[in-house]
C-alpha cells in the first residue's frame, strides 16, 4: 500500500523521506521477532553504497529495517540515509550484483526481473563475471511503481512460483 511508505517532502536527495517505508519494515520484521541483521536464520547481508567515501559496503550487523531500507534507497525516490555516521544510499550504485558481500568461496544467485518499461534503456542481464554465480531471470512479471502497486501480489505469486521452481530442480 503506497500509504505505508508515501512521506513526500522537500526533495533533498530524493521525493520520499523514507522514514514511513522504514517504520513499515519495522512493524513487519517485528511481527516475525526479527529486528537486528544478526537474527536472521540465514545469513543476511544488506549492500550499500557509502556517499562520501564512494564505495560499496556491506551491513552484517545491526538494525535490519535500517539496513534494508539503505539498500532500497534508490537516489532520487528516497533521500540518502544517515546511519552509524554514513551516508547510504542502494548498493546498487557501486555494486549491482552484491559482491562486497561475498566471502571466497561462495556462490551467488542473482533473481533479475526485467524492466517492464515500455521502452527498456537496454535489456541485458548484470554481467556475473570473476565469481560463482547462477543467474536466473524471471519473465512475465507485471510492471511495478510507486503508481502500480495493485498487481504487487501477483509479482510476488509469479516470482516465488519461478524461484521456487528453479531451486527444487537445482538441488
Amino acid at each position: 500500500r503506497r500509504e505505508s511508505f508515501w512521506d513526500p517532502g522537500l526533495p533533498l536527495g530524493g521525493l520520499l523521506r523514507g522514514r514511513k517505508f522504514e517504520a513499515e519494515l519495522a512493524r513487519v520484521l517485528d511481527l516475525v521477532g526479527v529486528q537486528r541483521i544478526e537474527q536472521c536464520r540465514v545469513p543476511f547481508a544488506a549492500v550499500v553504497h557509502d556517499v562520501l567515501k564512494r564505495r560499496p559496503l556491506a551491513l552484517e550487523h545491526g538494525d535490519l529495517a535500517a539496513a534494508i531500507r539503505a539498500s532500497c534507497t534508490v537516489p532520487l525516490m528516497f533521500r540518502p540515509l544517515w546511519h552509524a555516521g554514513r551516508l547510504l544510499v542502494d548498493g546498487g550504485v557501486s555494486d549491482r550484483l552484491g559482491r562486497t558481500a561475498l566471502r571466497p568461496g561462495e556462490r551467488v544467485l542473482v533473481h533479475y526481473l526485467p524492466s517492464r518499461r515500455r521502452w527498456p534503456r537496454r535489456i541485458a542481464v548484470p554481467s556475473v563475471d570473476g565469481f560463482d554465480a547462477e543467474v536466473l531471470v524471471t519473465p512475465d512479471v507485471p510492471a511495478l511503481g510507486p503508481f502500480a502497486l495493485e498487481r504487487a501480489p501477483e509479482a510476488y505469486a509469479v516470482t516465488e512460483r519461478f524461484a521456487s521452481a528453479w531451486l527444487d530442480e537445482s538441488r
